[in-house]
């Protein structure tokens, strides 16, 4: 079930008719419903997110940080992440990983701060003076209100239209709708387990490991083991000391780490323990691999390059 601004939302940005790159396009197609190989059909289906909140002159956060709402940033797209986000490199900021309004700042002890690399939000970049007039000219201003034309999601859509605008102008570029279908695909019940320690600066690169209940066809582990979708973290208390710079957790914990920690990174791993067992059976696992590397070889195969 879906909240009246989230289906206006959903409305609003189809009635854009926005176009967007192959490799964004091709991750949107694998969610939705499926059917594994034994031919059981697997529903897609979300949680019902917490009551969205304001904070930071924009709406849409999941609430104070926590062990319930933790999950959510952990494994849903937060847009208003990335309002935060466009306001602290508009602000020159450096820690922007931390650049959460104060209203949602963790409310457990330890010195802990949030950070938005849970889905991989990505480090900070310095925006060109295009860009940052791009921003800027659709309304995006430091310590004032993201404009927005919907109630509880921000949704700028003169800033969405511009940005379409530039893909447009750009040569060679190839652009496909949004994906509208709510059929998926074999790639999304994959499990992806981070096997190794995490470079600063290199979340692409951090080595993992594919796992499916059941063998799928290459030309399906193959988008699935570039996209993660379902992704595990496996932190254990050996890398204890380097859990501030991990990816996929949004904690980052001051000298006194509390002692909780492995249990609110657990908390988004649980977050899909309802799913059917079926799909907690780990039988096919691939080896090792570099997810830049990965994705390099997905955006090659797609143009028709595969060999």
């Amino acid at each position: 079930m879906v909240t009246d601004s989230e289906l206006s939302f959903m409305h609003q940005v189809k009635s854009l008719q926005l176009d967007v790159p192959p490799l964004i396009a091709h991750f949107l197609t694998g969610f939705g419903n499926t059917t594994i190989p034994s031919g059981r059909d697997i529903k897609f289906r979300m949680w019902k997110v917490p009551s969205y909140c304001n904070a930071g002159n924009t709406s849409g956060w999941f609430g104070r940080v926590s062990a319930d709402t933790q999950p959510f940033y952990q494994n849903y797209p937060c847009l208003v992440v990335y309002v935060a986000r466009m306001f602290a490199i508009l602000e020159g900021g450096k820690d922007i990983w931390w650049n959460f309004p104060a209203e949602i700042q963790p409310v457990i002890a330890g010195g802990l701060r949030p950070s938005p690399a849970c889905i991989g939000y990505g480090p900070r970049e310095n925006l060109s003076r295009d860009q940052r007039y791009l921003l800027e000219v659709n309304g995006v201003h430091v310590a004032e209100q993201f404009p927005s034309s919907n109630r509880c999601l921000p949704l700028n859509v003169s800033l969405l239209l511009g940005i379409l605008t530039m893909l447009c102008a750009q040569s060679g570029l190839q652009l496909l709708p949004i994906p509208e279908t709510i059929v998926g695909s074999l790639g999304q019940i994959c499990l992806t387990v981070i096997e190794d320690e995490y470079e600063e600066g290199t979340t692409m690169a951090t080595e993992m490991t594919l796992m499916s209940p059941c063998f799928i066809p290459n030309e399906v582990s193959f988008p699935a083991s570039a996209f993660t979708y379902h992704v595990h973290p496996a932190v254990d208390e050996a890398a204890k000391k380097e859990l501030p710079r991990q990816p996929w957790v949004i904690w980052k914990f001051g000298e006194n780490a509390p002692a909780d920690w492995a249990q609110l990174t657990a908390a988004g791993n649980l977050f899909r323990e309802s799913e059917p067992e079926v799909l907690a059976i780990k039988e096919f696992r691939t080896t090792p691999y570099h997810i830049r590397s990965k994705l390099q070889a997905l955006k090659t195969a797609l143009n028709g390059n595969i060999s």
